[in-house]
């Protein structure tokens, strides 16, 4: 008996290691998909004896995941408990690279001590551990960038952040063995949107030192970039280089000899030509319809003396076709927008631009035009062609786009393009290049209108960001694993300073892009924003700041309904969304009986008056056995009234603020439900 006893207890012993492997693995694999509550939970229920699984929990509480909030008190609680599981590995020498790493961050975060987890962090990136470079750089850069770069990651430049290329490139720059290799990292940091990589650039060219030809005009451009983009002018004699520069090339010519000025790197408005697009009579047609042009940017070959042999692989052309819309000819500047087709918009052939037409019939109009005089600028790249940025990384296909939008800004001169207001939006592949190309180009672009895309919170990079609003099918983001990314990116963008909105169309399928260019919210929106976040300027060809019809529901995501299907919308109908959107109203598919309802969550808590209007402007379709709830947390529900059958509205007075509110069916035999608004008024 006591021999089985002793037996079943060593079985017991050995197999527990695996177990703890075993929660590892799984709450790893959780991690990856973005499942941090399940982690969570997994990791507090069994992972008691595994050091990964109370590292996670010791990362979330940390740092906080969606759905769970930040704690540092219990994040440093799980690091010690994570350290002391790790003990006996590092006892035994056991560790491999990623477990070395793990406990370097329990050494700073639990027991507080950098310098000691240091020395783990440079371990692990010799092995080849990539977060644990990310630390090593990290450190590094704290430490002003003084001596060489770390060994564990000199080779592996991709780790580097931009900050660190421009620290690393100005030292190398001081030592006359190394200025050319100096002068590279240079180019590369300032290429990448670095400020201090800027600025050293703009006193090279401006002393003509180091094999940099002097340039008064590049230099002052420069500057000008730098400061822009964050760097402190009063550090940098603009006005000393302008005036320099004024009487090089004399006032009345300073426009465009600065516009003609060679830039330094690709992207940035590197020098090209543009030239007619030969027109067909099925595209003269389009042309015609919509007032545009069509126009070929070919860009100068000496620009692809500047990539390296990966880059080129990634640049199937150095010229592309586009379509340019141009407003009322006029002295004040006036935005651009720049708009992304497709996949099925890709090639040579500018017909296959009109795939779509909605973009080109709604910017193009007299109405949209009176209100919002634009440009639209909307390039055709190749077949295969990648452009989706991320962290301040733009790829060769995206240096080329901006380079041709550069020169049609350079040669359209009345009106003047505002470029501090310039505007992206796209469809699909489109929408997600649009949405990533504020990535980057850090503080170029002011909004960004990006429809049925995707793009994840790990390309978003450091920095303040600019503003979005993400408009998009709501079958698209159905699963739990979509609305985990669209929650993960929403928090990276505000977190950074940004804006993030996301509006749904009740609508299977992928087009939402003849719904959401409809929408005059949308563009009342965008029209506001600047890229240095000042307001607009209230004058003659500027678009009117926002005035919100009303306030803060207008915004509202997410809603659910039991059962739903498309609104009617033919792009001209009256209808207008209960999400506070005009193309769209929620109709149910099924009748709408008791125990059915229909959801929803404002953007923010709201009190004051709401009302709720259902059924057709015409008058039919009005909700005759339903009544409205509200909730403050979405569990605690209260009845606040019920639709009058005369007007087809409910009414009611919200006292205290609410985030959620449904309307509840109270028909027994069902009814279609129609709702097309949800109005807000703030209190007095």
């Amino acid at each position: 008996m006591n021999i089985k006893l002793c037996a079943f207890a060593l079985v017991t012993v050995l197999m527990h290691p695996i177990l703890a492997q075993d929660v590892a693995v799984r709450a790893e694999a959780m991690d990856a998909n973005g499942m941090y509550k399940q982690v969570l939970a997994l990791c507090l229920d069994e992972g008691a004896d595994s050091p990964v699984a109370l590292f996670l929990a010791a990362e979330y509480y940390n740092e906080g995941r969606t759905g769970i909030e930040r704690d540092k008190n219990k994040g440093r609680e799980y690091y010690l408990k994570a350290l002391n599981a790790y003990r006996p590995a590092v006892e035994a020498g056991d560790l491999n690279a990623s477990d070395k790493y793990r406990f370097a961050r329990c050494i700073e975060f639990g027991l507080g001590k950098p310098g000691d987890a240091k020395e783990w962090y440079v371990v692990a990136a010799d092995e080849g551990n990539t977060n644990a470079m990310r630390r090593v750089m990290a450190y590094w850069e704290s430490e002003g960038g003084i001596g060489d770069i770390p060994k564990c990651v000199e080779e592996v430049p991709e780790i580097w952040t931009t900050d660190a290329k421009a620290k690393y490139g100005a030292r190398l720059y001081e030592n006359e063995d190394t200025q050319e290799k100096g002068l590279a990292f240079l180019r590369e940091a300032a290429q990448e949107g670095s400020p201090f990589a800027m600025a050293r650039l703009s006193a090279l060219f401006y002393l003509g030192e180091g094999g940099v030809e002097k340039d008064v005009g590049m230099a002052l451009q420069l500057m000008k970039a730098a400061v822009a983009k964050g760097f402190p002018g009063n550090q940098l004699p603009i006005e000393q280089i302008q005036e320099e520069y004024d009487s090089l090339v004399g006032k009345a010519d300073r426009q465009n000899a600065g516009k003609n000025a060679p830039p330094a790197m690709p992207g940035y408005g590197f020098p090209g030509r543009l030239e007619k697009y030969g027109v067909t009579p099925d595209l003269k047609r389009q042309l015609e319809r919509f007032s545009l042009a069509a126009g070929w940017f070919r860009r100068d070959k000496s620009a692809l003396d500047m990539l390296k042999a990966h880059e080129l692989e990634l640049l199937p052309a150095n010229e592309i076709p586009y379509l340019l819309f141009t407003p009322k000819r006029g002295a004040k500047p006036v935005p651009m927008v720049i708009y992304f087709g497709g996949t099925g918009e890709h090639g040579t052939n500018l017909v296959e631009q009109f795939h779509q037409t909605t973009i080109f019939s709604k910017i193009t109009s007299p109405e949209f035009q009176k209100d919002n005089p634009c440009y639209l600028f909307a390039p055709m790249v190749p077949k295969g062609a990648y452009l989706q940025c991320g962290r301040a990384w733009n790829p060769p296909m995206a240096d080329l786009v901006c380079d041709a939008m550069y020169a049609v800004i350079r040669d359209s001169a009345r009106p003047p393009v505002d470029t501090n207001r310039l505007y992206l939006t796209g469809l699909s592949y489109g929408g997600s290049a649009a949405y990533t190309f504020p990535f980057g180009y850090p503080g170029r672009f002011a909004a960004c209108l990006p429809v049925a895309a995707s793009a994840s919170a790990s390309s978003v990079p450091d920095g303040r960001q600019s503003s979005f609003w993400l408009l998009y099918n709501e079958q698209e983001y159905a699963s739990e694993q979509a609305r985990q990314t669209l929650a993960d990116m929403a928090r990276a963008i505000n977190e950074r300073g940004g804006e993030f909105r996301s509006s749904s169309f009740p609508d299977k399928g992928h087009n939402a892009w003849d719904k959401a260019w409809r929408e005059d919210a949308v563009w009342q929106w965008m029209f506001s924003k600047t890229a240095d976040g000042n307001p607009v300027a209230e004058a003659e060809g500027a678009a009117k700041p926002v005035v919100p019809r009303k306030s803060p529901g207008m915004f509202i995501e997410n809603a659910v309904c039991s059962a739903s299907k498309p609104g009617h919308d033919d792009g001209t109908g009256p209808e207008r969304a209960a999400d506070g959107l005009d193309a769209t109203c929620y109709v149910s598919a099924e009748p709408f009986k008791r125990g059915d309802w229909w959801q929803i969550e404002f953007a923010e808590p709201v009190e004051g008056l709401i009302t709720v209007k259902s059924g057709y402007r015409n008058g039919t379709g009005r909700a005759t056995s339903a009544s409205v709830e509200t909730s403050a947390d979405g569990t605690k529900w209260e009845r606040r009234g019920r639709f009058m059958r005369s007007t087809g509205e409910c009414s009611i007075n919200q006292p205290t603020p609410v985030k959620h509110l449904r309307v509840v069916s109270e028909s027994q035999g069902g009814e279609t439900l129609v709702l097309r608004e949800v109005e807000v008024a703030a209190p007095k």
